[in-house]
């Protein structure tokens, strides 16, 4: 059964970050560089974990921000009655709006409640004359870039140093730290 999706209002703001945002990490994304660009692999890791992203990854408008101001918007996913997600887009550079927060229930992925929330991101960029959307996650995520390609997003690139003043970064080498990686949906 499909999801409701409504944009956050005042009355419902509070509930913003209420879905536990963890995803299981373990695997790791591997970057290939073919004669058709960048493309990822996927390896088997050690011992996979639930992670929650380090709060300080969350660089994001404010929720009431979220309900006031013109270029940026979060909308909630309800099933039943029941929050089951939430997205969070702002407009960004380059004539993209870049997705900055999606999560799902736990119990409730891999239902399309997600790809309905990227949808939603998607057709408010649209409304606001925007040329696609941008979205970062990290090497260490491969369930989210294994989504984002299944939502038609295009793998764009890797970020080795922007994680790296991250307090559970900083002393590692570089081959061990997390990298970000960059997907985009454009319109056109």
């Amino acid at each position: 059964m499909p999801a409701e999706i409504k944009r956050m209002t005042r009355n419902d703001s509070a509930l913003l970050d209420a879905i536990e945002n963890k995803h299981l990490a373990g695997d790791t994304v591997v970057v290939r560089l073919t004669r058709n660009g960048l493309e990822l692999d996927f390896r088997a890791g050690g011992k996979s974990v639930w992670m929650s992203p380090p709060e300080e990854t969350y660089l994001r408008p404010d929720a009431k921000s979220l309900v006031v101001a013109s270029e940026c918007a979060a909308y909630f996913g309800w099933n039943d009655g029941k929050l089951v997600g939430q997205v969070v887009v702002e407009r960004y550079v380059f004539r993209l709006a870049r997705v900055c927060d999606v999560r799902v229930a736990m119990s409730e992925r891999r239902r399309g409640v997600g790809a309905q929330l990227m949808e939603a991101a998607e057709r408010w960029a649209w409304q606001q004359g925007l040329a696609g959307v941008v979205v970062e996650t990290q090497d260490n995520n491969p369930g989210a870039c294994q989504f984002l390609v299944k939502c038609g997003y295009k793998f764009g690139g890797v970020d080795t140093l922007r994680m790296a003043a991250l307090p559970d970064q900083i002393g590692k080498p570089g081959q061990l730290r997390e990298a970000s990686l960059s997907f985009y949906r454009f319109f056109t």
